[in-house]
């Protein structure tokens, strides 16, 4: 092997280590969604990170009750922390990251969420989703109910971490793909770069 042969393959050690830090997770979570680490956390309202008060605020006028948080975990990415709320006639509210919600309920046919951002529009077998930007919350959860039939029987933290095991599994499962699709080429690519750097060192 020639030395100086090595010398494009170091070079390429610093963006595939970014590619595979950014995009590695990802990939783990495309081929194996049941790897993600779900828990409940009890938490209070004034828990609330201040960003994200007053949509929590918003949402107990709405009628909502704090349940508290449930972490969501993926293998060797960042955890994702998001909180929730629940209706008296049992819709779902998570307060995610960057302030935003969604309603979330299981059905006979699936899940079904409406977003109150802007969100791709999925209608797969067992996930249905669609997204309102620039709504009053009000409006969505007036949306969403129309979409639902019926709300949860399983009101509390464990209900919620339920969902969120049922969209880990098979009924979210074409929602990841679609999600994670683009870190997996990223993945491969880099993966390929690196192996045509050894052959041509050769």
């Amino acid at each position: 092997m020639n030395p100086v042969g090595l010398v494009p393959v170091v070079l390429l050690l610093l963006p595939v280590a970014f590619i595979f830090r950014v995009h590695g997770w990802r990939a783990g979570v495309f081929f194996w969604p049941g790897s993600v680490r779900l828990e409940a956390l009890s938490l209070v309202p004034a828990d609330l990170p201040l960003e994200l008060a007053t949509l929590g605020r918003e949402l107990l006028a709405l009628g909502f009750t704090f349940l508290g948080a449930h972490g969501e975990n993926p293998r060797l990415g960042p955890p994702l922390l998001a909180f929730d709320f629940i209706s008296p006639e049992g819709v779902w509210a998570t307060l995610g990251p960057k302030a935003r919600v969604y309603f979330l309920n299981a059905t006979p046919g699936g899940l079904v969420l409406t977003a109150g951002f802007a969100r791709r529009t999925a209608q797969d077998a067992r996930f249905v989703a669609i997204g309102m930007p620039r709504v009053p919350l009000a409006r969505a959860l007036a949306q969403h109910r129309r979409r639902v039939a019926r709300g949860e029987t399983a009101t509390t933290l464990g209900g919620r971490l339920a969902l969120a095991r049922s969209f880990y599994g098979p009924d979210g499962a074409a929602e990841l793909k679609r999600q994670h699709a683009i870190s997996v080429l990223w993945v491969v690519a880099a993966v390929l770069a690196v192996a045509l750097a050894l052959l041509r060192s050769l």
